[in-house]
Order: C-alpha cells, then sequence, then structure tokens
C-alpha cells in the first residue's frame, strides 16, 4: 500500500507519476491537434458532408467531428490568427479538454489563454473554461445581485424591484454630486442649491423607503437572518431612512450611523446592493476586506495593505505580536485570540469577507514541537465565512524533511471540496529584491463562482515565446535569472554602515566612508546563507566549527557562508560597526537585528516587541516579507476585479512608507468636525481647544509612553523619568475631557443644536 510508504518514497512516487503523464498528455495533446488539421484540409467541403462521412468511416460521433472542425478553425494557419501558437498550446502540458473549451470560446478569452499559457500557466479545461467567461462577469453579479433581492421579499414583483432600484440609482447619483458639491464649498456660495439637493434626496429617500418596506418588510428582521447578504440588504434600508430623516450633511454626515455587523460604512457603500450591475461596475480601485489569521509581526498584513485591502480584523495569540501589529499600526483592528479557538461566536460578523489570510507555522501534516499543523482548522474556517478568496502561507524550509505529499493532497482535495479553485505554489524570496533564497508556500483559492482566474505573480521573467525567438536567432542565449535580484551591499548597506555622514571631516570618518562604499560593491549581488532564528553565541560557533573538522576534516562551516555575504558569523548584534572598529577594508560586520528585519522587507522603523533575543530572531524570521504579500495580493485582487497590475514595476515600489510606521501625530481638538463635515463647511462650526497642554518635549514623549512605547525607550535619562510620569497624568486627562466632549458632540443632531451647545471656554468662563 502507498501509505506504508515513506513520505520520501511517496513524494517520489507521485513526482514520477506526475512526470510521466505530463510527457504523455503532450503527445496526446500534439496527435490531437493534428487529426484537428486534417479537418482544416477538408473546409473547402460542405461541413454537413464532411461529418456524415467522418462519422462513418473514422468512427467518429457527430458531435466529436463537430468538435474537431471547431478546433481546427481556431488553429487554422488560413484563417485564425492563433495558428502561430501551435506548439505553445501543444507544449504546454494542456490537456485535449482544455484544447476544446479554448476553441469554443469568444477572440478575446482566447488571447488571455494565450496570455496566461505564455506566462507558463497550466490551464485546466475547467480554468480555460473560466476565463471564456470572465469578460461577461457583470451579466454574473447582476443576476445574483437579482437573486438575493427575491429571495428576501415577502410579496416581490419585478416591477417593484425595478422601481425600487430605480429609485436607489437616482438616490446614489445625486448623493455623489452632493457629496462633491459640499466638498468642493459650492454650498457655502449658494444657500439655495444646497437646499434643494437637500430636499431632492430626503424626497427620493421617503419613497424608495415605502417600496422596500413593501417589498422586505422589516430591517430588523432580515438582520436575524443567516445568510450573509440580509446585513447589506439591511444597510441599505438603514441608509434611506437615515436619509429620510435628513440625518446627512452638516446634520450628521455621509457614513451609515447604524452598525449592520460588516464594519464602517459610507452611506454610498450601503445604497450599493440596490444599485443595478452592468458592463461599466467593476473599475478598479473596488474596496476590499482582509481577515488575517496568525498575523505574526505584520509581514503579510503590511502587503496586502498596500496591495489595496483593508483590514476587518487581524487575530493571533501572541502577546508580542499583537503588540508590534498595535504599535506599528494602531489603526488596524487586532485581537489577541488563539485561532484554535476561533467558533461561530467570533467569526460571524467576517462572513463573505473578500479575502481571508493566514500565514501558518508549518506544512500540511508536519506538526512540530510548538508549531501546531492548522490546516484543518483553516478548512474550517474557509467553510465558516465562504471568503470570496483565501491565501494560506508558510514557510517551505521544511519541505525536504517532511514532505507529506497525501497530507498535503487531502488539505487540497478539502479546499476543492469547499467551492474553491486551488493554487498550489512557491516564491522564493531572492525573486522580490531580498537578499536571501528561502521557499515560501501558498495555497491560493479563489471561490468557483468569482469568474476570473488566480495569475500565480512572476516577476521579470520573459515569456516562453519571447525566450524561443531568442534562441532561434542565437541557440547560445541563456535567459538570466527571473526576479528583481539584489544582494546585501544593495540591501542591506544603509542599516549596517548608517554613520556615513559625508561632511565629517575627520580622517577616520573619511575611512568608515570609504570601507562602507568599498563593502557595498564588493557585496553587491551576494545573499544571506539565511534568516536565522536562534541567537548563535561565540561559544557555540567554535562547537559546531570542532565537529565539522572532526567529521570532514576541515573547517568549513556556516560562518564561512555568512563571510561570503560580508558578515562575520551568524551571531546576530544589537548595533552597527562604529567608526573606531573599522581598521582596513576588509573589515567584516556582524550583522544587527535591523540588518535582518530590512533583509526581509521591513521598513526601517518598523518595531518588534519582543522581550528577547531570540523571540525577535523568531518573529523575523517567520514573517513573511512584506513585498512577496503585495505581489500575491495585487494577484488575488487581479482575479476578484479584474484589475491589471504591472508586477515589475510595483515590485520596486515601497511596501509602507516611513512616516506611516507606528503612532502617528495627534489630531488637535481644533481639527474635529462634525459628523462627516468637509473643509469647506468646517468654519461654519466652533471648535475650541479644551484647556490644551503646551505641546513641548514632555507633552511628546509622555504621549509615546502612552500610546505604548517603553518608558526606558523615550526617556532614556532616568532622572527625568518622573517628570514624564507626571505629564502621563495631565495627558490621559487631557485626553479624557476631549473624549466627553466629542462624545456629546456626535449626539447632536443639527446644526442648530450645536450651535446652542455650551463650548468648553464658554462653560469655563
Amino acid at each position: 500500500m502507498s501509505t506504508d510508504l515513506t513520505p520520501s518514497d511517496q513524494k517520489a512516487a507521485l513526482s514520477d507519476a506526475a512526470t510521466t503523464l505530463t510527457a504523455i498528455n503532450r503527445k496526446v495533446a500534439k496527435l490531437y491537434v493534428e487529426a484537428a488539421l486534417c479537418c482544416d484540409d477538408l473546409a473547402g467541403f460542405p461541413p454537413d458532408q464532411v461529418r456524415t462521412f467522418l462519422s462513418t468511416h473514422a468512427n467518429m460521433s457527430f458531435s466529436e467531428v463537430e468538435q474537431l472542425q471547431k478546433t481546427a478553425a481556431a488553429l487554422s494557419p488560413r484563417t485564425s490568427p492563433f495558428s502561430i501558437h501551435r506548439e505553445l498550446l501543444i507544449n504546454s502540458g494542456i490537456s485535449i479538454a482544455a484544447i476544446n473549451t479554448f476553441a469554443n470560446a469568444t477572440e478575446v478569452a482566447q488571447h488571455d489563454t494565450i496570455r496566461l499559457l505564455n506566462k507558463e500557466k497550466v490551464l485546466r479545461a475547467d480554468e480555460v473554461h473560466k476565463v471564456r467567461d470572465a469578460d461577461r462577469e457583470w451579466e454574473r453579479l447582476e443576476a445574483s445581485r437579482k437573486a438575493a433581492l427575491k429571495a428576501f421579499s415577502t410579496q416581490v414583483t419585478e416591477r417593484k424591484i425595478d422601481e425600487l432600484e430605480r429609485q436607489a440609482e437616482t438616490i446614489s447619483v445625486n448623493l455623489r454630486q452632493f457629496d462633491e458639491s459640499w466638498f468642493n464649498g459650492e454650498f457655502d456660495e449658494d444657500e439655495e442649491l444646497h437646499a434643494f439637493c437637500r430636499k431632492e434626496l430626503i424626497a427620493g429617500a421617503a419613497k424608495a423607503l415605502g417600496i422596500f418596506e413593501d417589498l422586505f418588510g422589516s430591517a430588523h428582521a432580515l438582520l436575524k437572518s443567516p445568510s450573509g447578504d440580509a446585513p447589506w440588504l439591511a444597510a441599505s434600508y438603514f441608509a434611506l431612512r437615515q436619509l429620510a430623516d435628513g440625518k446627512f450633511g452638516v446634520h450628521g454626515g455621509l457614513g451609515l450611523h447604524c452598525d449592520v455587523g460588516v464594519g464602517r460604512l459610507s452611506l454610498q457603500e450601503a445604497l450599493s446592493p440596490l444599485i443595478s450591475y452592468d458592463e461599466f461596475s467593476l473599475g478598479p480601485g473596488a474596496p476590499l476586506k482582509v481577515l488575517e489569521l496568525c498575523a505574526g509581526a505584520g509581514g503579510m498584513s503590511i502587503g496586502l495593505q498596500a496591495a489595496g485591502f483593508e483590514h476587518a480584523g487581524l487575530f493571533d495569540r501572541n502577546k508580542p505580536a499583537v503588540e508590534t501589529l498595535r504599535h506599528n499600526q494602531p489603526h488596524w483592528p487586532v485581537t489577541q485570540f488563539d485561532v484554535r479557538k476561533l467558533g461561530e461566536k467570533q467569526l460571524a460578523r467576517f462572513r463573505h469577507v473578500d479575502l481571508l489570510a493566514a500565514g501558518l507555522p508549518c506544512l500540511p501534516g508536519a506538526q512540530l514541537d510548538r508549531r501546531p499543523d492548522l490546516y484543518p482548522k483553516m478548512i474550517g474556517v474557509i467553510r465558516l465565512i465562504r471568503p470570496k478568496a483565501f491565501i494560506l502561507e508558510c514557510d517551505a524550509g521544511a519541505r525536504e524533511k517532511y514532505p507529506r505529499p497525501l497530507d498535503r493532497a487531502d488539505i487540497v482535495n478539502a479546499m476543492i471540496a469547499s467551492d474553491y479553485v486551488v493554487t498550489e505554489f512557491s516564491l522564493d524570496t531572492k525573486e522580490f529584491g531580498l537578499p536571501h533564497s528561502t521557499s515560501r508556500d501558498f495555497f491560493v483559492g479563489i471561490h468557483k463562482d468569482v469568474p476570473r482566474l488566480f495569475e500565480q505573480p512572476r516577476i521579470m521573467t520573459r515569456s516562453v515565446e519571447e525566450i524561443a525567438r531568442k534562441r532561434l536567432k542565437n541557440p547560445e542565449w541563456k535567459p538570466e535569472p527571473p526576479g528583481h535580484v539584489k544582494g546585501t551591499g544593495q540591501v542591506l548597506a544603509p542599516v549596517i554602515a548608517p554613520f556615513t555622514t559625508k561632511t565629517e571631516s575627520s580622517v577616520q570618518q573619511n575611512f568608515y566612508n570609504s570601507w562602507e562604499m568599498h563593502w557595498r560593491s564588493h557585496f553587491g549581488m551576494s545573499m544571506l546563507p539565511d534568516i536565522p532564528s536562534k541567537q548563535t553565541t561565540d561559544a557555540e560557533e567554535q562547537k559546531k566549527k570542532r565537529l565539522r573538522r572532526a567529521k570532514h576534516g576541515t573547517e568549513e562551516d556556516a560562518a564561512a557562508s555568512w563571510e561570503l555575504a560580508g558578515f562575520l558569523g551568524p551571531r546576530v548584534v544589537e548595533d552597527p560597526p562604529s567608526v573606531d572598529e573599522v581598521t582596513d577594508y576588509d573589515f567584516k560586520p556582524r550583522i544587527t537585528f535591523a540588518a535582518l528585519a530590512a533583509a526581509q522587507g521591513f521598513p526601517k522603523n518598523w518595531q518588534f516587541k519582543a522581550e528577547g533575543e531570540n523571540d525577535r530572531l523568531t518573529m523575523i524570521q517567520a514573517a513573511l516579507p512584506p513585498v512577496m504579500a503585495r505581489m500575491v495580493g495585487l494577484a488575488v485582487r487581479s482575479a476578484l476585479t479584474g484589475e491589471i497590475f504591472n508586477l515589475d514595476h510595483e515590485v520596486k515600489v515601497p511596501v509602507i512608507e516611513d512616516s506611516k510606521v507606528g503612532p502617528q501625530p495627534v489630531v488637535e481638538p481644533r481639527l474635529f468636525k462634525l459628523g462627516g463635515l468637509r473643509r469647506s463647511v468646517v468654519r461654519h462650526v466652533r471648535l475650541a481647544p479644551v484647556a490644551l497642554l503646551p505641546r513641548d518635549d514632555l507633552y511628546q514623549k509622555a504621549a509615546r509612553v502612552l500610546r505604548g512605547e517603553y518608558l526606558n525607550e523615550v526617556e532614556r535619562n532616568h532622572k527625568r523619568r518622573a517628570d514624564v510620569r507626571k505629564t502621563m497624568v495631565l495627558v490621559q486627562e487631557e485626553w479624557g475631557r476631549l473624549e466627553e466632549f466629542e462624545r456629546a458632540r456626535r449626539k447632536l443632531e443639527d446644526l442648530d443644536a450645536w450651535e446652542a451647545y455650551p463650548h468648553p471656554e464658554e462653560a469655563a468662563g
């Protein structure tokens, strides 16, 4: 039995079978295309006569001959623009069924199929079918939306639904124009225009609200429904109610006041379930939400945010990881919770989220100490919340030691059985501008109802046909390695030698600057041997060296690999070399924690809130590099929305600006706005400071500590820490007064009530 074999033997047997079947399939595909071209030679004969003759003399059914004729027409050297791609089709490993689906597709879909094959994407028949249907996605979405509306109506009729849709579309257009006029200050100059637009919106919403209630009844009853569409339909009701009551603009902003369990919505977003889809509905920039589990140090989180996903929630069980996320991106909704204990109660509000993402501790079936196999749990989460797509990722470094191909196959089967089209692949960090070669494993699933395919992100690779043309001209030509490859000298020099002050005139500083330039150029394309997950002491290095010498008769060890990368062994230190330490051009520094974080692609200001050195190293090593997460996120976004990205360009763009890392500057209370007020209207509202403290250095330090930074790091002088602690009490009191003032302001429903409200300076007077 195959299950009695060792994991390595299982992998070898499965790999051999896959290789053999691929080779046979290429031969079969070639013969099938040749058979189809036999029909092309008969193109001048009446098609019906050809079908009749071949069905009798070639032992084929009418439908089989007809399909051969269609395939011949798609690949005919006389009439088809795709005839030049015959070899690409045959050699790609595509099946006969996929070739037939290609022949039956539209010319647009055929172009997309060729493009994917040219990028070395092996397509199955069901995937070609998706490509064929992708250009009519708006029709499927429109049918799905109509079906959702009908499912909740009590006495629904086509006439009333159409009337509600027309009214909702008119409201949406008017609301968008109202927003633009408000923002641009047009209402300040023309109060009659403001009154007219406001009246139109209130009247239209009141009319639509009556139709809605007639069709669907109570919105509160909708919220009790188990369907994932119910909260969105209820949001439409509450948006119409808010507009009909006049609670918008200066009277309440343009955000939906009622929380229906899907996060914050604008009035425009809340009305979207009532607006008809058409072929122009799915433009770029569609808002996408992501739920992230096992978020860790935030590598995947940064990348997905940079890919245009907004976090609906982040979960991790480790306190240092949670503190890291909260400190570096305070706006993220982070929760400390063991994902193994997540149930319907915690996950209900994430149903039908656009993307589920998780960085898992090991490969399927490869459970290790303190690294549980979470794939079965992820399958349960996927089935519970039904996301449009998912990304499951882990470090593939243990692949050879724990291959377990049958366990992987079981997980993929479970994903497919949950109605997802699954792509399993690995990416190498060195292809994404990182100075080390580490394989990361991905399982990406796109729900079967999404018509587009996921394309594995490939960076700076030549197409199959481009390589063929180059080799036709020069048989000796070899393509350069794929990817955006950069070495330690290019990536790590700014953090390894940060003291290169060109204005410094000392001899030692000038020598240090020269050494830095020498180190940068000499190790420009060198690669780190790995990202260590555990600190190594000098004694441990010497012990390993003696063991290797006794076993192999040589002193070669891991330290040699680090020296080739430009560093003195794998031991990690806190600070880069000082000016005084560098005495000759052959000097090799110790690698720093900051350099390892940079080697993973983290921004320089990203702080890892781990207590010990080993915990910090583990956090850095386990993180998915943000740039890889961004590339995979953009590929998923393309599958969900149809947007097209130039990944060759995107890989060079920083995933996050340094200024966007860490606690952000305090928004002064004088800048607070009433509801959704924009810049042109805010001057009409009196907002005064509430007994503000001086914004001096002491205030800034106290605020930093209150937001999560360590007092010892913020104030290095222990004699001044007592003053910081005292100021922290005053700052907390000030913030409390501001929060109380803001809560009172939010309760106001119109401008008159706001003007009548006693302001802090008036109360003080």
